[in-house]
């Protein structure tokens, strides 16, 4: 334990970081004696130290902080190939190399590829957040299209988007790797499509038909190839196009998020320092919540709580220690 006097407390002596004004101690120990007159901290005062008795070790009282929830939405350009088969020369967009399974039988080869699908924008926006920010190939440039991208990432607790997951995340991450960026923070993953896999029978559930199934804010447009590749050509008029288009995806996200809310198991709690656990609703921060009996898994019984705001259900740490025996 280090106090602002430079000294770590232990047992028989205490390690300096610096002791003197021109030396240093690095991976040795003295005295407790030595440390007193180095530092001026009386003996019986190192005793205090060592036990985080002193005024360095007092708490800092924080307020309660809320995560930094990210809802974020890429569009991408598609690659081109260009080969022979069976002497007839074949060349179009892919999404990826067993996009033209159905015709040639076969995987591409890399060797074919001519461009390799990019991502060329994205829109993001902080939950509570008034306005959606938004980055382009055209308007930032390909690096910093990443590296704000990146920015937003490294800020965030929780990243929320629809099928996240296996494309958005993972793109970025191959978009950050080539860029030379290293990994951003730790942060949790939201995937609308996987609760929406987990938890419904939705017969469709892309974003679009999710939403308009449950009346809440839809896509606005649907994505052209040809609008993607005129937007990077320089057009403006498509370049606002992908913009809105992309914009509205988050729109569309946040409200799916939000109605799924209940229904997300394991959501980590949004006010992790709020104190009492029973007081805050993990998944909104609501402090409107009532008892809604017990839940035991096995042995143990839980105490549960439901939140009259997002209607999600939480239980408290253990309560009670239930039979004894189970059945086999």
């Amino acid at each position: 334990m280090k106090c602002k006097a430079g000294a770590y407390a232990g047992p028989d002596a205490v390690k300096l970081v610096k002791w003197t004004s021109t030396g240093e101690w690095d991976g040795e120990t003295a005295p407790a004696t030595l440390v007193a007159q180095a530092t001026g901290i009386g003996p019986t005062t190192l005793k205090d130290h060592r036990g985080g008795r002193c005024s360095c070790h007092k708490k800092v009282e924080t307020q309660p902080r809320e995560l930094k929830i990210l809802i974020i939405d890429i569009e991408r350009l598609p690659g081109w190939v260009a080969f022979e088969k069976s002497g007839i020369n074949l060349s179009g967009p892919f999404w990826d190399l067993s996009g033209w399974k159905w015709l040639i039988k076969h995987r591409l080869s890399p060797d074919a590829v001519t461009r390799w699908p990019r991502t060329i924008c994205a829109a993001w926006r902080f939950l509570g957040d008034s306005g959606t920010e938004f980055a382009s190939e055209w308007g930032d440039g390909p690096e910093g299209l990443m590296r704000r991208t990146w920015e937003a990432y490294d800020a965030a607790d929780i990243v929320v988007g629809h099928n996240l997951a296996r494309f958005d995340t993972k793109h970025l991450n191959t978009g950050w790797r080539d860029a030379g960026f290293m990994p951003p923070s730790p942060y949790k993953t939201i995937d609308t499509l996987s609760v929406a896999r987990r938890h419904f029978g939705d017969e469709s559930k892309t974003l679009d038909a999710l939403t308009r199934r449950l009346g809440l804010a839809s896509k606005t447009d649907k994505y052209d190839a040809a609008v993607a590749q005129a937007a990077c050509d320089g057009d403006v008029e498509a370049q606002k196009r992908i913009h809105g288009y992309n914009v509205g995806d988050i729109d569309a996200t946040e409200a799916l998020y939000l109605a799924e809310l209940p229904w997300i198991n394991g959501h980590p709690h949004v006010t992790p320092d709020a104190g009492n656990a029973r007081a805050a609703c993990p998944r909104c921060g609501s402090r409107n919540v009532e008892r809604n009996g017990t839940w035991s898994p096995g042995v143990f019984v839980y105490a549960v709580y439901r939140c009259t705001d997002c209607g999600g259900n939480y239980r408290t740490t253990y309560e009670t220690r239930g039979p004894s025996v189970r059945a086999l």
